[in-house]
């Protein structure tokens, strides 16, 4: 079985000791399946209005879509925290499929992801808790707001995957606990991205997961 990963930092593996500690090699291991990281740090869901200051974070779920192979058993799909973080982009309103708010490029992501694959080959992992997770001041055109917290980007997120139907784990509620410090605390390296500890409490869920949806 092949299962592709497609996400940002956290699935690239920033703040693991190594990359065999990342969630999505200690899922391979756990499960005994093929898995294939298309994580890349800083990157996000919707396609920005703006260049990033590193070009890198420009590379979106949408163009990363275009490289990965076309056949896949399961597609995990985990984002959305760097849209909230630093994005230049309005959360946007569920319903809506415009290619200039965070919820309409959602939407277009989910229709490229289904024309490629099928919606039963897809799982979402909803973003995990932050230490800043309050509205961000926003960048770009709605610099002079203060945009939605994260909170609201995970359960605008809720809806458009239950208008489609389409699974995803809630690691905002059942993931680890809210950081308290963002200088490293029991599962993350900085408020966010997770330590070894954490990307172990991640591979336990997502390996779970896969076990239950192939049981």
């Amino acid at each position: 079985m092949r299962i592709l990963f497609l996400g940002d930092s956290i699935t690239q593996g920033v703040g693991a000791s190594s990359p065999e500690h990342n969630y999505v090699s200690l899922v391979g291991k756990k499960t005994g399946h093929e898995v294939v990281n298309y994580g890349v740090s800083g990157t996000r869901i919707a396609r920005q209005k703006r260049v990033s200051p590193s070009t890198a974070w420009d590379y979106d779920f949408r163009l990363r879509l275009t490289i990965m192979p076309d056949e896949a058993d399961l597609v995990f799909v985990f984002g959305g925290t760097n849209d909230f973080g630093h994005g230049n982009l309005h959360l946007g309103k569920v319903g809506e499929r415009v290619d200039n708010t965070f919820v309409g490029g959602l939407y277009l992501l989910i229709d490229s992801l289904i024309e490629k694959y099928g919606k039963e080959k897809l799982c979402f992992m909803l973003p995990l808790r932050r230490f800043d997770e309050a509205g961000q001041r926003c960048k770009g055109d709605c610099a002079d707001q203060v945009g939605a917290p994260l909170s609201e980007y995970v359960e605008c997120m809720r809806k458009v995957l239950a208008e489609y139907g389409i699974e995803y784990i809630d690691l905002y509620k059942d993931g680890f606990p809210k950081p308290l410090v963002n200088s490293g605390d029991e599962y993350t390296v900085d408020g966010l991205h997770p330590n070894d500890n954490g990307y172990e409490f991640l591979s336990d869920i997502v390996s779970n997961y896969i076990k239950n949806r192939l049981s």
